[in-house]
């Protein structure tokens, strides 16, 4: 019995350790998803820059 309760603690242990530790994997997609939404943000944010300064021409 003490040795079931042992081995569920330390898979308890186990599984929170690797959900606080996201996989390398992970982190590089998020990482990329977080580049690619910058890019997104400044060519909105040139786009709107260069909407205003055809609008100030008219």
């Amino acid at each position: 019995m003490k040795n079931s309760l042992v081995n569920s603690r330390s898979r308890l242990l186990t599984q929170k350790t690797k959900e606080s530790h996201p996989s390398k994997e992970m982190v590089k997609l998020a990482k990329k998803e977080i580049e690619s939404q910058k890019i997104h943000a400044q060519n909105v944010f040139l786009t709107k820059l260069e909407t205003d300064k055809k609008l100030d021409w008219i």
